[in-house]
């Protein structure tokens, strides 16, 4: 069962000659399935709040459970001049107005703070208040109204750091509100509530009456969800969060700039966790092409403005991926770089052959080619099949696949060197006799790409082994190899 909760910094009554001053307020909110639009008259910016977010759900035939309360030491004193607790005088004025309207009473929970708080302090006030949340509900389906109103000079700062942990829990942020008070109005049209006689009542008359207004800031606080999804994609490749923020936008303008663009992402993030290379190639062109899309037609709507503001963060984390020259041991560094360590592994195995065979290989005979081609397993590069399969087996008694399994029985750099020598002693026929070639830098090179294939298997495969490597280990190897490759690029793609 959904429960819908409050939570807010409490604020003092402030007297005024020992009289209390009710102020007007409205509400005004239009959304696709109500238009609301109703009054509400507080003494304290707290109570207007509360009153507001009571009468919404109660509209919506859903009631309001609980209102956390932050109390500092002032409100739970008596007013000056008045023979009431702030707190207690303000759970009557809800308790009153539920009743004159007939609308369910929430409960109030009431969460000490010491307004000399500094430093670890603050958080376990922020802790304690979330830790109560956790445990009444005990992790049940909770929708949570805040109001930003009350409280000390810093409260806004602690309500905001409460509901970012709350979320992060899981708990959704329904509304966040604020009474936005003024003396403009407020002073001048007021109720006056004599503290000789709680019940009487002098209005002051005007002809036109002026109301402060409670205002929804919620997409304000949303913001954060913004910058923690820009965030996200930056650092991880996910556009999930980006997508939940403008799913309402994306629903009603499927075709605009900004939707292609989060499309885009998402579609490139897809591909980054599953690592098919050929997709995974076109997302990154897709991506490019919606930003660049983006960049020329956006700034038509608020959101679009909003998220323009990333962009020039998340072109600068993905220059690797959408420069223009860039090759496939550019794509295998941003995956060293963002932490996926196993795209990088997966894909270093599937495209450093081909870059070692473009680049260091000396050439084929022709008729070797043909062979080679014919021979060569359907769906794998010319590259792959060469230095994993072709050159290792072709007349060699001493290199045995298992059976059923592609590993063989050679340490990395024996099938290395029985590569070179496979080269150098013809077993392989080339173009010229001559065999012009770096044959101890190619050494080199395969030795660490059979090291990262061995890598990439053991972990891919579950085992007690306990000489694994750990990801660091791997990550500085992937750095310091593809670093040598870079030495030799000769444009390759």
């Amino acid at each position: 069962m959904n429960e819908n909760i409050m939570i807010l910094f409490l604020s003092n009554v402030r007297p005024v000659k020992n009289n209390l001053k009710k102020y007007p307020y409205k509400y005004t909110e239009t959304n696709e399935n109500h238009n609301y639009n109703f009054d509400i008259k507080g003494v304290q910016t707290n109570e207007a709040a509360v009153k507001t977010v009571i009468q919404l759900l109660h509209e919506s035939q859903k009631k309001l459970s609980t209102v956390y309360m932050l109390c500092t030491k002032t409100v739970l004193d008596e007013i000056k001049g008045l023979e009431e607790k702030h707190k207690e005088f303000f759970e009557r004025r809800i308790k009153e107005f539920c009743e004159d309207n007939k609308y369910s009473c929430p409960k109030f929970e009431k969460i000490d703070y010491d307004e000399s708080s500094k430093g670890e302090k603050v958080f376990n006030e922020i802790i304690n208040m979330a830790n109560k949340i956790d445990e009444d509900y005990n992790s049940s389906d909770i929708t949570v109204y805040a109001d930003m109103t009350g409280g000390m000079r810093n409260s806004s700062m602690l309500m905001l750091s409460i509901m970012r942990l709350l979320q992060y829990k899981g708990i959704k942020i329904e509304k966040v509100l604020y009474s936005n008070w003024s003396p403009d109005t407020g002073e001048t049209y007021m109720e006056i509530i004599s503290n000789e006689d709680k019940n009487s009542v002098c209005k002051q008359n005007d002809d036109k009456q002026k109301y402060n207004t409670i205002d929804n800031i919620t997409d304000i606080y949303k913001i954060n969800n913004l910058i923690a999804g820009a965030e996200e994609f930056v650092k991880f490749g996910s556009a999930q969060t980006l997508t939940e923020y403008f799913q309402i936008f994306i629903n009603n303008n499927p075709t605009s700039p900004l939707s292609l663009l989060i499309d885009a992402m998402n579609n490139f993030s897809e591909n980054l966790k599953l690592c098919r290379y050929g997709y995974f190639k076109e997302s990154i062109d897709k991506l490019k092409d919606c930003i660049n899309n983006y960049r020329r037609n956006a700034l038509n709507d608020i959101n679009e403005k909003i998220f323009y503001l990333f962009l020039s963060t998340i072109k600068k984390e993905y220059d690797l991926l959408l420069k223009q020259d860039r090759t496939d041991l550019d794509i295998i560094s941003w995956c060293i770089e963002k932490g996926y360590l196993q795209q990088a592994l997966t894909l270093y195995v599937e495209k450093v052959p081909d870059f070692i065979y473009s680049n260091l290989f000396p050439s084929l005979d022709d008729k070797e080619l043909k062979i080679v081609e014919k021979s060569c397993w359907s769906n794998t590069s010319l590259g792959f099949y060469l230095i994993n399969k072709y050159i290792l087996s072709k007349n060699n008694a001493n290199y045995k696949p298992k059976k059923n399994k592609e590993k063989d029985f050679l340490e990395p750099d024996k099938k290395a060197e029985l590569i070179i020598n496979r080269l150098n002693n013809k077993i392989v026929k080339l173009k010229s006799d001559v065999i012009k070639y770096d044959s101890d830098y190619l050494k080199n090179i395969l030795k660490n790409y059979y090291t990262i294939k061995d890598d990439r298997n053991n972990s891919n495969h579950a085992s007690n082994e306990k000489n694994f490597k750990t990801s660091e280990h791997i990550k500085n190897d992937l750095i310091e190899y593809i670093n040598l490759l870079n030495k030799n690029n000769k444009n390759y793609k």
